[in-house]
């Protein structure tokens, strides 16, 4: 996976159960003040584990797919983010399109417009098929 350092990957019995720790973590985090963008390409059920921060009164933002881009479009991104963006979940592989997301040229743009901004990248559908290089983004 090539992730040195600590706090870079996390592994677990189920992605579900991960990402309900990391959100319970960001409900603090956020709830003055923050944003968090959500990309419509993640699960249905890692999504909803984020989407029940808007009953916390928390923004939430959602990266929405571009039919003719054929991913989510990082133009798109770029427009939702702010300095108020406190967490940006994206998936690393759509798992319906098999599309890729150039996550080096992501997270440059998210630390560009939002440089304390933290970036969660579900990588479930792409480590099965490919090597991970998590320093090299």
């Amino acid at each position: 996976m090539n992730a040195n350092g600590k706090g870079k990957v996390m592994l677990g019995s189920t992605i579900i159960e991960l990402m309900q720790t990391v959100c319970n973590q960001f409900e603090t985090i956020c709830s003055t003040k923050g944003e968090i963008i959500l990309s419509d390409g993640l699960e249905d059920s890692i999504r909803s584990v984020w989407l029940k921060l808007k009953t916390k009164n928390i923004t939430v933002k959602e990266w929405s797919f571009d039919s003719e881009y054929f991913n989510t479009n990082p133009n798109k991104l770029s427009q939702l983010l702010s300095d108020q963006t406190k967490v940006v979940i994206f998936q690393h592989t759509n798992s319906i399109t098999g599309s890729v997301i150039d996550v080096k040229s992501t997270v440059e743009l998210i630390k560009k417009k939002s440089p304390n901004c933290r970036i969660i990248v579900d990588g479930s559908q792409y480590a099965q098929h490919r090597a991970l290089d998590v320093s090299g983004w």
